[in-house]
């Protein structure tokens, strides 16, 4: 699950790219976790990356990517489809998920915001 945690606009990250910082919480369906075959290889695994639907018009859009305030995940725009690829969050199924879940930020350009 993803939901919109916080907006915050002229937000300054670490690179000095500036607008608005949009964070989101992700957590696991707990009903959907419950089902899950234990005997399955993608049962409890880590979160490596995370995949969001964006316009065309968001590539270059994002900069400054936290996970639980760390600057820390890449951001990649598939040219394929319009997806936003967030790598290297390494979200643990166990400790990053299951317990209340992660939150991640971003810096989002003005001109995009």
């Amino acid at each position: 699950r993803v939901r919109v945690a916080s907006q915050v606009p002229n937000v300054t990250g670490d690179s000095g790219f500036r607008g608005l910082q949009v964070c989101l919480n992700i957590s696991i369906n707990m009903v959907a976790a419950e089902r899950c075959n234990p005997l399955s290889r993608c049962c409890g695994r880590s979160a490596g990356k995370l995949a969001i639907n964006a316009g065309y018009a968001c590539n270059h859009a994002i900069q400054d990517v936290y996970l639980d305030g760390v600057l820390t995940a890449a951001v990649l725009f598939s040219s394929k489809q319009p997806l936003l690829l967030f790598t290297r969050t390494y979200i643990p199924y166990a400790s990053g998920l299951l317990t209340g879940g992660v939150q991640l930020c971003f810096i989002l350009d003005e001109g995009s915001a």
